[in-house]
């Protein structure tokens, strides 16, 4: 199951070895760190973490490749 990790490097709450962890842990995931972006990363980085989930989309969206 293709699966995006994104983990904010000033998240203070979880650290951001959890994300680099998680992401280990799931067999060919794709693995974002956002720079400078806290716990709320869909707010502090809003811009940065939706094109990255829009690129991941584009590029597992099952709908696309039946085509």
């Amino acid at each position: 199951m293709p699966t995006l990790v994104l983990h904010g490097d000033g998240d203070r709450v979880i650290d951001v070895r959890n994300g680099r962890n998680v992401h280990a842990a799931i067999k060919g995931s794709e693995y974002h760190e956002l720079p400078g972006i806290g716990h709320h990363f869909w707010t502090q980085g809003k811009d940065v973490a939706l094109t990255h989930v829009e690129e991941f989309l584009e590029r597992h969206d099952s709908r696309q490749s039946k085509l």
